[in-house]
């Protein structure tokens, strides 16, 4: 388990400062992008603990049926916004937070110089790469029920 948090970590470009001979520039490019990114990708992780091993913790009680709608609810949060940006660019949160600075969108923008097309399709590629992970592992659920 440790070596598979350490693949996402590097493969996210989270670190910098370990060895790993990334730039932190882009490493801190990649941790903003992840703010509405993570809620995708954890909210896909959460939804995908439905398919826990039947030994597991999460598949003798309850958690797996939270986690489930926990993660629904933070992947379509974020989806809805960026899948309805593509078509009307007021959708897009740039300016500022309250007492934190800049938005997300406004810091790729501003500091990172994408363009507004560019943020709206990664946003959405990352979220339909998300759909896609829960397709497959559907599909591979119900391949593993019909042949028990």
């Amino acid at each position: 388990m440790d070596e598979l948090v350490i693949i996402l970590v590097r493969g996210m470009g989270l670190g910098a400062g370990t060895g790993s001979g990334i730039d932190p520039f882009i490493t801190n490019k990649q941790i903003v992008f992840m703010g509405d990114g993570g809620c995708m990708v954890l909210g896909t992780l959460l939804m995908l603990s439905v398919y826990a091993p039947e030994e597991s913790a999460l598949k003798r009680g309850w958690l797996r049926w939270g986690f489930l709608v926990i993660g629904a609810a933070a992947f379509a949060d974020a989806f809805a916004q960026w899948w309805a940006s593509r078509t009307d660019f007021d959708r897009i949160p740039f300016g500022m937070n309250e007492g934190a600075g800049l938005s997300d969108p406004s810091v790729l923008s501003q500091t990172y110089f994408w363009s507004t097309d560019q943020i709206v399709r990664r946003y959405v590629a990352l979220g339909c790469v998300c759909l896609a992970v829960l397709a497959v592992s559907y599909a591979l659920g119900l391949l593993r029920q019909r042949r028990a």
